[in-house]
């Protein structure tokens, strides 16, 4: 099963406008607004017997509910090879989630990526260039944090499909 660790987003007017503002750029495919999400562990492939530790590990994981402020929108890995375009998401209390993650799943940990917290909004198709993102309406405002979930991603022609396997809600 391929699965990651993630907190849902929902769609606020923040991210709408945003969304709104990339959807007449040729070779872009915006992401499904039920799919917004900031990640702080892809696992890749694993079996049953690793999803149940790793759903075990976030049992222990608890946290208040967070306010995230959204500041911007740019393109990973950087604007003259963009694979996908992101809003980033900015809050201490996701940084520390992704380090609480890190300390209990050790094994996983991505070495040499610094976490982002961010919102995938849309892939770059072909790797082709893009105009100038830099001129989109910025992002500013809030979104909320809810919860921490495990999700199983199933890769489809038309896009991925995320399942929810186990979530940890947040107080």
């Amino acid at each position: 099963m391929r699965m990651f660790i993630a907190s849902p987003v929902h769609i606020t007017p923040e991210i709408e406008s945003a969304v709104n503002s990339l959807s007449n750029i040729r070779n872009l495919k915006l992401t499904g607004i039920n799919n917004f999400h900031i990640t702080y562990l892809f696992l890749g492939e694993i079996n049953v017997n690793e999803a149940n530790h790793i759903i075990g590990q976030l049992k222990q994981i608890s946290s208040n509910k967070i306010s995230a402020r959204v500041s911007g929108i740019m393109a990973f890995p950087n604007i003259s090879h963009p694979r996908v375009i992101v809003i980033v998401a900015e809050s201490p209390c996701l940084l520390n989630l992704h380090d609480s993650v890190l300390r209990l799943l050790p094994e996983y940990k991505n070495i040499g990526r610094k976490f982002l917290p961010h919102i995938t909004i849309a892939r770059v198709r072909n790797g082709n260039t893009l105009p100038d993102i830099s001129r989109l309406s910025t992002t500013h405002g809030r979104v909320s944090i809810r919860e921490m979930c495990l999700f199983k991603s199933v890769l489809t022609y038309e896009g991925p499909l995320y399942e929810r396997i186990y979530c940890r809600e947040f107080t």
